[in-house]
C-alpha cells in the first residue's frame, strides 16, 4: 500500500495537470475566507443552481423548473457537507480511541 503522502501528491499533481497548473481548492479556500456571510450565502445559492442545472442535463424551462434545479442542487450540497461532517467525526472518534 503507497503512503498516503505520496497518494496526495500523485492527486494534487494531477489536479495541477488537468488545470492548467493551478489549485482551485487552495483558490476556493482562499476565496472563502475573503467572504462575508452574505457573500457566501449567495455563493452557496449560486452553486446549487449550477449543480442542479448539471444534474438535470440543462437549463430550465419554467419557474417551477428552476425551483427545482436549484432544489436538487441544495440538496446535494447538503447531503455531501451531512456525510463529510459524519466521517469527520468517525475518524476524530476513531483517533482519541486509538
Amino acid at each position: 500500500m503507497e503512503p498516503m503522502t505520496t497518494l496526495v501528491d500523485d492527486a494534487l499533481e494531477e489536479v495541477h495537470q488537468q488545470f492548467d497548473g493551478r489549485d482551485p481548492i487552495k483558490e476556493f479556500n482562499d476565496r472563502i475566507k475573503q467572504m462575508d456571510a452574505n457573500t457566501l450565502r449567495k455563493m452557496l445559492l449560486i452553486s446549487a443552481n449550477q449543480v442542479g442545472t448539471l444534474l438535470k442535463g440543462g437549463d430550465y424551462e419554467s419557474t417551477g423548473d428552476a425551483a427545482v434545479h436549484v432544489s436538487a442542487g441544495a440538496d446535494i450540497i447538503i447531503t455531501a457537507y451531512d456525510i463529510a461532517s459524519m466521517a469527520n467525526i468517525a475518524t476524530t472518534c476513531e483517533e482519541g480511541n486509538a
